[in-house]
């Protein structure tokens, strides 16, 4: 009720017919879906899809696409000016515009036999609700990765980003785990985008939908496998867990229980890089607890960049050795006219 009387006269008695109604609301929901478009998916930029499945989430969830993607394109049409001379050798803008529109022409007609399956919706849903979580900790690594953020907390003496990666009670992919174990209960709050058109509940829908079911859980298992696997036997070994001794955040107890497992270590669990060297400077595990070692400790967790992209990275490390001959003017000119 409240819907059509906004759509309908408001300063008025008159009462708007049906047909009107249902045009103003039709094109305030287009408004509001094509106000801003999203970002290009792009299989190497993980930061680009969550935008995407987020839009594609309302405009198909509210048929807009639906409606209007057999119409949108039959206005489109090639206009070219041909040359008179029909021996004159054809122009190579005008090969490459058509030679464009044929490819743009088949990208549509795959993406509107994409949208109009019925499990389409159904897909992007459930992608939706189990990618969430991975977008926080994408956020969560990029906002640890600015300089910025990462000198105003150096200067105020706070534990390295690390130190959260190296704590299970602290970690946040501890928190995409957990949050990803509490979807797969069926009690979370957001699985209600996944039922509420056609059931009552959640277990209603299991029961009726058991293909959809299954996808859920086989993305959900994918999205925990992924955090698992990546981030969370990646960050609990060495030379990471060193810095959980320069955690003031834990108690003392645990600290010492850290160092003392550190140092009892077998030798197969440790690395060449960090830990092997520095066992061979460390008289024993109380001595970590000095002034200087927790102060060594601290500065070294802050020296490691944290990134979501390892070969990003690797190719910057490629690229400097490289071009480590060129003087630092020269490369980064060289690199600012490569990227542009």
């Amino acid at each position: 009720m409240q819907q059509t009387r906004h759509f309908g006269n408001l300063y008025t008695d008159e009462i708007t017919p049906r047909q009107v109604l249902v045009q103003r609301a039709g094109l305030a929901t287009a408004r509001v879906c094509y106000r801003t478009m999203p970002w290009k998916p792009n299989p190497k930029k993980w930061t680009k899809l969550g935008t995407a499945l987020d839009w594609h989430l309302v405009a198909v969830g509210l048929n807009v696409l639906g409606l209007q993607l057999d119409t949108a394109y039959q206005e489109i049409s090639i206009s070219a000016s041909m040359s008179e001379d029909i021996n004159a050798a054809p122009d190579p803008e005008l090969v490459q515009d058509v030679s464009w529109h044929e490819l743009e022409g088949k990208r549509f007609r795959s993406y509107r036999s994409a949208v109009k399956q019925p499990s389409f919706l159904q897909d992007v849903t459930v992608l939706c609700v189990v990618m969430e979580p991975l977008r926080y900790l994408s956020r969560w690594f990029l906002r640890r990765s600015s300089l910025v953020r990462r000198n105003f907390a150096q200067a105020r003496g706070r534990p390295p980003p690390l130190a959260d990666l190296a704590w299970v009670a602290g970690s946040p992919i501890t928190k995409v785990l957990q949050y990803v174990s509490h979807l797969m209960t069926g009690l979370a709050s957001r699985l209600i985008l996944l039922w509420h058109r056609k059931h009552n509940s959640f277990d209603e829908w299991c029961i009726a939908d058991h293909a959809g079911l299954m996808k859920f859980r086989h993305v959900a298992h994918c999205a925990s496998a992924l955090v698992f696997q990546r981030h969370h036997q990646q960050s609990m070994n060495l030379p990471w867990l060193w810095v959980g001794v320069t955690d003031r955040r834990r108690s003392l107890a645990d600290r010492e229980l850290l160092a003392s497992e550190i140092v009892n270590s077998s030798p197969e669990t440790r690395d060449v890089w960090f830990t092997e060297e520095y066992f061979k400077l460390l008289p024993n595990w109380q001595a970590l607890f000095t002034a200087k070692e927790q102060r060594f400790i601290w500065q070294w967790g802050w020296s490691a960049m944290l990134t979501v992209a390892g070969n990003e990275f690797l190719n910057g490390r490629n690229r400097k050795r490289t071009n480590a001959n060129l003087m630092w003017q020269n490369y980064a000119a060289h690199c600012y006219h490569q990227e542009r």
